[in-house]
């Protein structure tokens, strides 16, 4: 049986998602929430994860503006902040790339029943509207600064579809679209949990759904990236050392694409050293 992972408009997902709402002047309205998501806070000199937070995204197609509330923000200085909202932001949509960028430089921002409310310096957010098959699995990128604090914001589970190119002196390249990504950062340990579901390095291997687990990430801006010398595969949590892994060097983009590559000499392949390579974007259309 085919499954086909497919990717509309903006428009189109958004209102299947999530219903559509009409504003006072008729506008074309739809609200989103995200929730369980991960930020990053720095000053410069210092920075620490905060592992839960949310936002409620407001859209206006009709006026082509955005509200977006920030729930649970913390800044370096140990201020809790409540709900911050940003209002009438203008926004732009890559029909290519199937990003949504929300963007603005210098907003007074809203609390309710406050009056001295901190101004942004900037804000971005970028929003890709992905379903695969009915489930809606969206890409979320955030960036935004206030108060001396930079503040970059993601979801810590992500789903990856591209293309894979294992390479050998002896069999040459083998592609293949097949192999599904699950990438998982757990940001109070620092670390990043990888799944390579139905894994192939040549056509006659079988799929393996091999796990890269524990691998140290640092975060800089919007790309999270990770580099190990070797690291030793498990397959159902069980360690496979005849399939060893070095050279492993990865990153994530929230906001763009996912790139991965590392050496495997697997023992059962009569020495064979396979190169392997993934790219990933959130509006690849995979077809299986």
């Amino acid at each position: 049986m085919k499954k086909i992972f497919t990717y509309f408009s903006a428009v189109a997902l958004l209102l299947a998602a999530n219903g559509c709402n009409s504003g006072s002047k008729g506008d074309n309205i739809v609200e989103s929430a995200f929730n369980n998501c991960f930020a990053y806070v720095s000053d410069g000199d210092a920075g620490q994860f905060i592992p839960s937070l949310g936002y409620q995204v407001r859209i206006n197609y009709t006026a082509r503006t955005a509200d977006v509330a920030i729930i649970g923000l913390k800044t370096l200085d140990g201020t809790t902040y409540p709900t911050i909202t940003l209002t009438n932001l203008p926004w732009t949509y890559n029909e290519q790339t199937n990003w949504l960028v929300v963007s603005g430089r210098n907003i007074k921002s809203e609390i309710s029943g406050f009056s001295n409310t901190p101004t942004f310096d900037s804000f971005t957010m970028r929003l890709n509207q992905r379903f695969i098959g009915s489930d809606y699995v969206p890409g979320l990128s955030l960036e935004y600064s206030l108060n001396g604090n930079t503040v970059s914001s993601s979801y810590p589970k992500q789903t990856c579809f591209g293309v894979t190119t294992s390479s050998s002196e002896m069999t040459g390249n083998f592609r293949t679209d097949e192999t599904n990504y699950y990438v998982i950062f757990d940001v109070e340990k620092g670390t990043v949990n990888i799944t390579m579901q139905s894994s192939r390095f040549i056509e006659q291997m079988p799929a393996l759904d091999i796990e890269l687990k524990d691998i140290p990430f640092t975060l800089d801006g919007r790309v999270a990236s990770w580099s190990v010398d070797a690291i030793t595969p498990t397959i159902s949590d069980t360690p496979y050392e005849d399939f060893p892994i070095t050279n492993l060097v990865g990153s994530f983009d929230f906001g763009g694409e996912y790139t991965m590559e590392f050496d495997c000499l697997p023992k059962t392949m009569g020495g064979l050293l396979f190169h392997v390579t993934t790219h990933c974007v959130y509006y690849y259309t995979k077809m299986l």
